[in-house]
């Protein structure tokens, strides 16, 4: 992968943020990490893009929810953990 095929991989997943990893693990990758960088600037999305170097941890925000988190796929209450699934 190069730097506009990152760049391209983003626009089309569209996430909310994105944080390159692995991108010196491999040599799959065709260009540095600057390379990707710049591509990134040039595109105009340095605000969607985190970089971290290694042992760096990075805590995603998370919205708040007006309803109460599921126990289960199935949507079951918290509140009424003996209702059959």
């Amino acid at each position: 992968m190069d730097a506009d095929q990152g760049v391209e991989a983003i626009k089309r997943v569209n996430p909310q943020h994105v944080i390159p990893i692995h991108y010196d693990d491999y040599d799959v990758f065709k260009q540095p990490l600057d390379v990707f960088q710049a591509a990134v600037k040039t595109a105009g999305l340095e605000g969607r893009v985190t970089y971290l170097h290694r042992g760096e941890t990075y805590h995603f925000p998370l919205a708040p929810t007006a309803e109460p988190v599921s126990a289960v796929a199935h949507d079951v209450p918290v509140d009424q953990p003996d209702v059959p699934v």
